[in-house]
């Protein structure tokens, strides 16, 4: 008989179940139309694609790059994160480039949790969880509440502080929920990170996809917070380039000496082309004229998506602040959302995510994605109206 080792019985949960499921059934689902933004329908910028095509032609996918990336990558990601989220980064030794910002979540949560050690959380939140299970950690959620526009609130996280806090874990803008944490949010917080002495881990990933004039800040910007804070972003969300699977991640170098040979070690290095491309995201001036159109894209599709399914009776949907999602309230049919999303799936022939796959606070929600093309949306809401018109 297999004895596998008893860190796999903490993979999975009851929410990485729910959420595979619904991927699977989005591959396999026939004459379904899908909400769910599994296959993004936007293209990558043009000059992003050609800088990969040049990268080929002239034989480098046969080279690895330096293992903490590409060193012309690292110097751009510098300036980048200099001029836009007011961090100071040497290039040299804080800065890593990883394959998707979920392997510098991984590597970041194994150098730095031991069992026993808590790590603040929001609740609904995408795949966090999970990572800090694994690490043998031990999740404090933090429910994030509707009426608050799913921001995390910094006085539950100031009662929830105990002598084994390690880390506080923020997501903004968020996923699920398409909340941005403001400024005042972000200070306070940091405010009791410096008062007991905890790290933070910021996942800034969809920082390029802001609405409604929301600003994003970065945490490791505010005073007394470039030492404790570990900033993770990313290409995936705000280039449309979720394929080509590159995030990057930056700390204090006396963190990024732990958390790197983590890195390493579960990668290498991260991907040869897709590095190029990302040095073409950061330093052609087209592909920021892009990005706006990208995000014009995406402006378009949320006011189609939410106009729509507030047309719907049963369905609030407020109007999210940032990432490409839309978290929709479903509690007035009064049946668990993961029934109620197979129910769409199977009579209504539409595919969207119950919020349960991101942790028990997603009860009564579901999500949608505004990745989706607008044939997909309009299709999908008239199927979704029908088919909940019936119950």
């Amino acid at each position: 008989m297999i004895k596998f080792a008893a860190r796999t019985d903490r993979i999975e949960t009851i929410e990485s179940k729910q959420f595979l499921e619904f991927r699977r059934l989005s591959r396999e689902a026939k004459d379904c139309v899908s909400l769910l933004g599994i296959d993004p329908k936007i293209m990558t910028p043009r000059v992003v694609r050609e800088a990969a095509k040049r990268a080929m032609d002239s034989g480098e996918n046969r080279n690895y790059t330096d293992t903490k990336g590409n060193p012309e990558l690292r110097s751009a990601l510098a300036e980048k994160l200099r001029e836009e989220n007011g961090i100071e980064a040497d290039p040299d030794s804080e800065i890593v480039v990883t394959n998707g910002s979920i392997a510098a979540i991984y590597a970041t949560l194994q150098a730095l949790v031991d069992a026993g050690d808590e790590v603040i959380m929001p609740n609904p939140t995408y795949a966090l969880k999970t990572h800090v299970n694994f690490a043998g950690g031990t999740p404090i959620e933090i429910l994030l509440r509707e009426e608050r526009g799913f921001r995390v609130d910094p006085e539950e996280i100031a009662k929830m502080v105990t002598p084994r806090t390690k880390l506080i874990a923020l997501v903004s803008p968020h996923n699920p929920t398409g909340s941005v944490l403001q400024k005042e949010d972000l200070e306070k917080v940091a405010e009791i990170a410096v008062q007991h002495d905890l790290l933070v881990l910021s996942d800034e990933v969809y920082e390029k996809l802001m609405f409604d004039g929301n600003k994003h800040f970065s945490i490791a910007s505010f005073p007394g917070m470039e030492d404790r804070t570990i900033t993770i972003n990313g290409f995936s969300k705000g280039y449309a380039m979720e394929g080509w699977r590159l995030g990057y991640f930056t700390a204090d170098n006396r963190l990024m000496a732990k958390i790197g040979p983590i890195a390493y070690y579960i990668m290498i290095c991260a991907n040869t082309i897709s590095q190029k491309a990302a040095l073409a995201v950061l330093t052609e001036p087209e592909v920021q004229k892009e990005q706006q159109h990208i995000l014009k894209e995406y402006e378009k599709r949320r006011r189609l998506l939410v106009e729509g399914l507030n047309k719907i009776n049963g369905i609030r949907c407020g109007w999210p602040a940032g990432s490409y999602y839309l978290f929709f309230n479903a509690k007035s049919f009064g049946t668990p959302v993961v029934n109620l999303a197979t129910y769409l799936l199977k009579e209504g022939k539409v595919l969207v995510g119950p919020g349960t796959s991101f942790g028990s606070g997603g009860e009564g929600y579901l999500r949608a994605c505004l990745a989706e093309s607008e044939e997909n949306i309009k299709e999908g809401l008239v199927r979704m109206k029908e088919a909940l018109e019936r119950l």
